[in-house]
């Protein structure tokens, strides 16, 4: 194995270790019923295009972009306009005080 495979390898489980770190922590904060944390820690999840998708569908566009969430897997998987194409409205209303804490998106 050479030493930029090597190098690689231990970047990959880092940062499955960090992944693994923050979840725990998001977990935690929401058996606290702790949403602040929650809601702060979120944006440092990676999420799938799919997964994007769905919160776009469940939540809206709005949500997500006042949670500041990176959307550059699905920019990359959908196009950069995704986020903002028709369709229908969200399912849900979000109503999280934690969540209007966070400030409008831009």
């Amino acid at each position: 194995m050479s030493v930029r495979e090597l190098v690689r390898e231990f970047a990959e489980a880092a940062k499955h270790r960090r992944e693994m770190v923050l979840l725990s922590k998001m977990q935690d904060a929401r058996e606290r019923g702790d949403w602040d944390e929650y809601f702060r820690l979120l944006p440092g999840m990676p999420m799938t295009p799919e997964w994007l998708k769905t919160m776009k569908r469940l939540y809206g566009a709005d949500t997500i972009r006042a949670m500041r969430i990176d959307t550059s897997p699905a920019d990359e998987r959908y196009g950069h306009g995704w986020l903002d194409s028709p369709g229908p409205g969200p399912v849900f209303e979000w109503h999280s005080e934690a969540l209007s804490r966070l400030g409008s998106p831009g």
